[in-house]
């Protein structure tokens, strides 16, 4: 799992927000006063053209994989300056570059509740939504270890907070 502020895993270039939530002194998150993995999360604002959020995998062992997606999700509510996108667009490539899905999804919505032909399920005590099919990740060209990496790309462009906060990916046992 990479969250939104582990590096090298996630960049949010110039243009994203940190909202860090803040851990108890145990490091823990407090699941009932954030709605985000580890209580922190980026966005970018509606209007702002920063460049999308990544998440790297790198040393993945060829192999098919699963991917989920979290997020905080907002409505919109009167007063509230920016509500969560509706059209959010997670791309997922391989170490060559290749596309192998592209899921739009709305973010005003929890990822439990979603209709996007994905499915919901529950890790770390939140909701996450599988996008796309599982894919297979094949040795990087050039690789000295054999390993292959994955590359999950963030943009939005409808006008709602682009909300970035972790991503999951599950090794399938063939």
């Amino acid at each position: 799992m990479a969250d939104d502020v582990l590096e090298p895993a996630f960049r949010a270039p110039d243009g994203w927000q940190i909202v860090d939530r803040g851990l108890d002194r145990h490091g823990v998150a407090d699941a009932e006063k954030s709605v985000a993995v580890y209580n922190n999360f980026a966005y970018r604002e509606a209007g702002d053209k920063a460049p999308p959020a990544r998440w790297t995998f790198r040393g993945l062992p060829p192999d098919d994989y699963r991917i989920y997606v979290t997020w905080p999700f907002s409505e919109p509510a009167e007063g509230y300056r920016s509500p969560n996108t509706e059209n959010a667009c997670y791309t997922v490539t391989d170490g060559a570059h290749i596309e192998h899905i592209s899921a739009a999804v709305n973010q005003q919505k929890s990822p439990r509740d979603h209709a996007a032909g994905g499915k919901s399920d529950n890790r770390l005590g939140r909701p996450w939504l599988r996008i796309g099919e599982d894919i297979h990740v094949s040795a990087a060209e050039g690789s000295e270890d054999g390993t292959g990496q994955m590359v999950i790309t963030l943009e939005g462009e409808d006008g709602g907070r682009l909300v970035a906060d972790a991503v999951c990916i599950e090794r399938v046992a063939k």
